[in-house]
């Protein structure tokens, strides 16, 4: 697979994640979406039962603005209740465009989360 998570469209700066092996796991389902034949986003769909889990959406900030993300999401949808998934659950940053695109699929709000950070203040060492 030639898109990594390393691309645009996520915030890692890390080592790549090797997503080939998961095509050959059972319940996961990777995709790629172009725009004019060049990678544009890519998403992961987990299914197990009749639970679905769309992980992993991300959009190329150079294609955002033009339904790339819906259409990852549509297609990994319709491809979970394809095979049975009548539950559909998801994550993203609250209020974000992801947010937004979630509830304009349908999916429903079921809670936030808050992580509280206590940043310790810079320490002078010129004295």
């Amino acid at each position: 697979m030639n898109f990594s998570l390393t691309k645009p469209g996520w915030a890692i700066t890390g080592p790549g994640i090797p997503m080939a092996a998961w095509l050959g796991a059972p319940g996961w389902s990777l995709y790629l979406a172009r725009v004019g034949g060049r990678q544009a986003g890519a998403a992961i769909l987990y299914v197990v039962g009749e639970d679905a889990y769309l992980a992993d959406g991300a959009v190329d900030p150079a294609f955002r603005r033009h339904g790339v993300h819906r259409a990852l999401l549509d297609r990994r949808c319709a491809d979970a209740a394809g095979v049975g998934a009548t539950r559909i659950f998801s994550g993203c940053d609250f209020l974000s465009a992801s947010y937004r695109n979630q509830l304009r699929k349908g999916l429903s709000l079921l809670y936030t989360e808050a992580i509280w950070e206590n940043w310790a203040p810079a320490v002078d060492d010129r004295a």
